[in-house]
């Protein structure tokens, strides 16, 4: 019997959480919030009896929205939407006594991932960052340090480590009554659903899933004509690519996507050490006798000498090294030359002819070689090409930091309730009890999910603060990138006018009036609508239609 407030208190009996009193059933209670007080809210509520109101609920229902509306789905802080997750504690006994609340050390819920027809997923955490999603649950406490503790003891722990285990959210005490007067223990906390992102990919499982990967090598390798790709529309006779410095369509394709994409005669970064091995063998050499490659392959042909016997010349990435020059500005010191990515960009039929002018020599005269390619270096180069741009797809889909939460068909999710506890003040016997229930299943909605998103009212400013109004968004812009903005001429095309910005070693500010790009935006709208229904003022009238009376028989 406690002395002072006259009720009887279990101390020596394991805590159980349960569903609470004001809303009984097999799940802990979920509850929404449209305003950023819903804690002193919570508590009212909680005080008066209105969480016993079925109404309070209705809105688990209601939020069946989305693409996939099997569950609940929980709208984010960003939607000016808060929810809370509230359960009871009582004594593992007959009769469900209220748990003493001066023996509960700390209490809080972990959200747990639960695909269709899969197991309990955990959001992980290894010295402070997050992991991701794991398909282990470890039993008992989310705390790894605190799980060794509860078994070893405290012995030889002097300093606590960075957090490793089971993300967790805290939950708080408080005390309640029903409408009997009996007392009830009661744990109550904010549910985050709109926080959280994972940077290091699971080694077990892939950002990009193996089929969507194959199926993106085989659109890469379309991209490019035969042989150096699989585009097969144009009739390719011969693996002579290049004849008398005339390209193919296949080697402009090749061309720009070895300067474009990759950077090649640039960019000696061990990533592209691969492709450049690979087109360093492909060599042009110079013509003889004024015969294609299919004459001089011809074996019956005495008066040429082999194709293994030709005079090369230089390789390709020599020919790309040949049409760069140095650059200070540029990130890796040096930059193409305008000739050759001028002709580069000249147009391309789909027709499998020869482009209409030879590739250009260095100094700027016509390239007058011969390029063959066989079909061991072809299938070389094009593997290696599709690789380099999966790998790269694959790394950046590893560095993108990807949100907690998703929204595909297997993004289910509950919130489970955990209470550490101990009858005494040595540290040494603290337990924790992981309750059994969870929340409903629920999903969680995007910040552009459209019935997620509530009305917003912008208050506009008046004219008279629009007068009076000072430019406060500002751009602190380097001196090299303000030169290049102070020096654009409006023409067709866009130029730049070199050596027209500032001569000093300063950053420039620029300030733009948000309130009047506003107003001028209001205005040039009214303006296009006046103009169009000058125009289109007839349209309305085709479809309207007039009621009339009719004599009926």
């Amino acid at each position: 019997l406690h002395p002072r407030r006259g009720e009887y208190l279990v101390k020596h009996h394991p805590p159980a959480i349960r569903a609470p009193f004001y809303r009984p059933g097999s799940h802990l209670a979920l509850h929404r919030y449209l305003d950023d007080e819903f804690i002193p809210t919570f508590l009212d509520d909680l005080a008066n009896g209105g969480l016993q109101n079925p109404t309070a609920y209705a809105w688990l229902e209601q939020q069946r929205v989305g693409t996939y509306r099997d569950y609940p789905t929980l709208s984010l802080p960003l939607h000016r939407t808060f929810h809370l997750v509230s359960c009871e504690v009582s004594c593992a006994v007959p009769g469900d006594p209220a748990f003493d609340p001066q023996t509960i050390r700390s209490a809080g819920i972990v959200i747990r991932r639960t695909p269709r027809g899969g197991h309990a997923e955990p959001w992980m955490i290894e010295r402070d960052s997050d992991r991701g999603w794991n398909d282990q649950v470890d039993p008992g406490d989310p705390d790894r340090q605190r799980r060794v503790r509860q078994v070893l003891g405290s012995r030889g722990a002097v300093t606590d480590p960075p957090y490793s285990g089971e993300r967790t959210y805290p939950l708080h005490v408080t005390t309640a009554r029903d409408a009997h007067g009996r007392r009830h223990t009661i744990l109550y906390g904010f549910l985050p659903v709109g926080s959280g992102t994972c940077a290091k990919p699971r080694t077990d499982r892939p950002r990009i899933a193996p089929a969507d990967l194959a199926e993106a090598k085989s659109a890469m390798a379309q991209e490019l004509a035969w042989p150096f790709g699989l585009e097969r529309n144009a009739p390719v006779s011969t693996n002579e690519v290049v004849y008398r410095g005339v390209p193919t369509r296949a080697m402009v394709l090749l061309l720009r996507t070895l300067v474009h994409r990759h950077h090649l005669g640039i960019d000696n970064s061990p990533a592209n050490q691969t492709l450049i091995a690979l087109i360093r063998a492909i060599k042009f050499d110079r013509p003889v006798s004024g015969l294609s490659y299919a004459q001089a392959a011809d074996s019956t042909n005495d008066d040429v000498a082999p194709l293994a016997q030709r005079n090369y010349v230089m390789s390709l990435f020599d020919y790309l090294q040949s049409h760069t020059q140095a650059d200070a500005e540029a990130a890796d010191g040096r930059v193409y030359s305008e000739i050759f990515l001028r002709y580069l960009d000249l147009p391309l039929s789909d027709s499998g002819v020869p482009a209409p002018t030879p590739l250009p020599a260095t100094n700027g005269s016509a390239l007058n070689l011969h390029l063959h390619v066989d079909d061991t270096s072809t299938a070389a180069l094009r593997s290696a090409l599709v690789e380099r741009v999966a790998g790269r797809a694959m790394q950046m889909a590893d560095d993108i930091p990807l949100p907690r939460y998703g929204q595909d068909s297997d993004d289910i999710y509950v919130a489970q309730a955990f209470v550490r506890y101990a009858h005494d003040d040595n540290e040494t016997c603290e337990h924790t009890v992981v309750g059994e229930l969870t929340t409903v299943p629920f999903r969680v909605a995007s910040p552009f999910t459209p019935e997620a998103i509530r009305p917003v009212l912008i208050q506009m400013p008046k004219f008279s603060d629009l007068k009076r109004g000072l430019m406060n968004a500002h751009f602190l812009t380097p001196d090299d990138l303000a030169q290049k903005i102070l020096s654009l001429r409006i023409g067709k095309p866009l130029e730049v006018s070199k050596g027209s910005g500032p001569g000093f070693n300063l950053c420039w500010m620029f300030s733009f009036s948000i309130p009047a790009i506003t107003i001028c935006a209001m205005i040039l709208l009214m303006i296009i609508i006046s103009i169009l229904n000058i125009i289109f003022f007839w349209i309305p009238y085709i479809f309207i239609t007039l009621p009339f009376f009719c004599k009926r028989r």
